[in-house]
């Protein structure tokens, strides 16, 4: 059995992105989620344009933060017809860079 302390003093650096993943998996699951009741509220200007407010979230174990408004901008579609639009954060891998 290996055991690898994660939260203790050990004299050197040992805490890992993959520690804290794991970590995060046993906590929240897999699923991404929104980690503060009142973060990401979308207020729509018009209806293409909207502000997203900062945040805390999680996607694939990894946790994420957003510390300023971020301005969203939506397809539009033809008058009349019923829209149902998404917001979502993906986790974007490259040679073992997120």
């Amino acid at each position: 059995m290996t055991v690898s302390i994660m939260d203790g003093h050990t004299g050197k650096f040992h805490v890992t992105s993959d520690d804290w993943a794991a970590f995060n998996a046993a906590t929240y699951g897999n699923q991404g989620a929104v980690l503060e009741s009142d973060s990401f509220n979308l207020t729509m200007e018009t209806s293409t344009k909207g502000t997203l407010s900062a945040g805390l979230g999680i996607v694939q174990s990894r946790r994420f933060r957003v510390t300023d408004s971020e301005a969203v901008a939506f397809d539009a579609c033809s008058a009349g017809m019923k829209r149902t639009d998404i917001v979502v954060a993906r986790d974007s891998n490259t040679d073992g860079t997120e």
